[in-house]
């Protein structure tokens, strides 16, 4: 089995503007104080799990699942390799800004020393292929293309329509979490696949909620509409106000960054629920289901 080098950075968007005279401290404070006074029955330390805290049952299969983690050899594997050090006496996390987390927002980039715009290819270029071999291949988030792409969407510059009111008048509301009965991540669906796709998935949706079967509406819309992340008003800043987008050609990507990089590279969207595998470039070798299952 070919080897495999998982490079995956954590994600964030770019925080917006603050007053002048704030302080990163007292946004921080604020915050919570909002989200302490909107939802009093949430203790902060039980928020860090997202939308898990406003649902007891998902919370408590969440937290059986983490009493024995099917995922802990991987992830020894993982860190063992990332804090390994190579050959020039560092390691993989030493060679990226803040050890590699939350770094997706920062590219691209202007770089004044070097008087040129920074790429996610120039960062694989610099860091990863001086200790590439033979066989490796690395796996990108999804959400670094995204963010690499300025594929992000603030709510404002949403402008809702009937259609997308209409159809969230049929998504399933769940429990202090508005999810995708909010009209302004339907729109965006719009925008992105068309009326007639959504019209249809809304039609077959509704068929399935008839007979019993959930889930056709996604299917019919397909992945690039449910891969749409943000817009979520119960969670944290900034996925209150912003979206990630998909990107439109991630295998087209995945092949690029090999051209430019000699590097096979395999997108996905990947959480502690599922790994959906987007694109996987020629030189990797393996097809997306065998790849799914290594990640």
């Amino acid at each position: 089995m070919k080897k495999c080098l998982v490079a995956m950075a954590g994600v964030g968007l770019l925080l917006g503007a603050v007053c002048a005279n704030a302080t990163p401290e007292d946004d921080r404070l604020k915050l919570v104080a909002y989200f302490k006074n909107k939802y009093p029955d949430i203790k902060v330390e039980v928020s860090i799990h997202g939308a898990l805290a406003f649902d007891p049952d998902a919370m408590s299969q969440y937290r059986s699942i983490m009493e024995f983690p099917p995922f802990l050899d991987q992830l020894d594997k993982g860190e063992k390799l990332w804090k390994t050090p190579l050959k020039s006496g560092k390691s993989y996390a030493d060679c990226l800004p803040n050890g590699g987390k939350q770094i997706a927002g920062n590219y691209p980039r202007y770089d004044d020393a070097r008087a040129r715009v920074v790429t996610l290819e120039d960062v694989l270029n610099e860091f990863v292929k001086p200790h590439y071999k033979e066989g490796d291949w690395v796996a990108v988030s999804e959400k670094i293309v995204s963010i690499s792409q300025n594929l992000v969407r603030h709510i404002s510059t949403v402008k809702v329509g009937s259609l997308a009111r209409f159809i969230t008048l049929g998504v399933k509301k769940h429990k202090n979490m508005t999810a995708w009965s909010r009209p302004e991540k339907m729109q965006v669906a719009i925008e992105i696949v068309g009326k007639p796709r959504i019209i249809l998935a809304a039609a077959v949706g509704a068929v399935g909620k008839l007979v019993g079967k959930r889930g056709w509406f996604w299917i019919v819309a397909g992945s690039r509409v449910s891969e749409i992340d943000g817009f979520i008003p119960e969670v944290m800043y900034p996925y209150t106000e912003w979206g990630v987008l998909p990107p439109p050609d991630p295998q087209g990507d995945c092949e690029r960054v090999e051209r430019e990089t000699g590097i096979p590279i395999v997108t996905a969207d990947a959480n502690y629920i599922d790994v959906q595998v987007l694109g996987v470039s020629k030189g990797v070798g393996l097809d997306k289901k065998t790849t799914r299952e290594i990640l």
